[in-house]
């Protein structure tokens, strides 16, 4: 199993998400035609796992269809985001259509709340884990003193780009929230007691999404 996880420099390399250059529009529009300022609201409804009340399917690695999102470690139900709650994002820039087999362009959140982990927009944002992400967000945090990143992937699951609706249980959601965390470089030991994982740590959300 340790063979098939990526490491983390092939997941930066891989994964790094080009922004467009500024005044650059995308040729194909963002998907729910997002644009920069609009707000949106995400709620929590529960954890995506193979035991859900929704009809399971698995996330993928955007740089591997072969590599689930479930192979990595929880991130733990404490840490940062819980299910019951609401993350109220702003949209904040969009992905380059580089890529010619994408319908639409993803947008890059902000997290406005809730604020916790002293969490800061990535200086170089664009880490996307999760194939099919329809929003993302990137932040610089520090857990227990340790500095580390912590990742957003919102997914359709429902026909990418899919459309933003109520999930309903027994079916597959319409989107889900991925949630990634690592530490930053250094002695990964040395934060072993405040992050979950001296590597990537994940969580799948089922998630409500609407406009603000």
């Amino acid at each position: 199993m340790s063979s098939l996880l990526p490491t983390v420099r092939q997941l930066i390399v891989l994964l790094a998400v080009v922004q467009a250059p500024a005044g650059c529009v995308n040729k194909l529009g963002s998907c729910w035609g997002l644009k920069d300022g609009d707000h949106l609201a995400i709620e929590l409804v529960e954890l995506y796992t193979p035991a859900s009340s929704f009809t399971y399917q698995d996330l993928s690695l955007a740089s591997n269809a072969a590599s689930p999102v479930s192979q990595f470690p929880s991130c733990g139900s404490t840490f940062d985001f819980q299910v019951g709650e609401t993350l109220h994002v702003t949209t904040i820039g969009q992905s380059s259509d580089d890529d010619p087999k994408v319908s639409c362009t993803m947008s890059q959140v902000r997290v406005d709340s809730p604020q916790r982990l002293g969490a800061q927009v990535a200086s170089m944002p664009g880490f996307v884990l999760a194939a099919n992400s329809v929003l993302v967000g990137d932040d610089d945090v520090v857990v227990g003193g340790c500095p580390g990143r912590r990742e957003l992937s919102v997914v359709s699951l429902d026909g990418y780009p899919g459309s933003v609706a109520d999930p309903t249980p027994g079916q597959v959601p319409p989107q889900v929230l991925a949630r990634f965390a690592i530490p930053a470089g250094g002695d990964a030991s040395a934060c072993a007691s405040s992050f979950p994982s001296p590597g990537y740590c994940a969580d799948q959300f089922v998630v409500r999404v609407s406009r603000e």
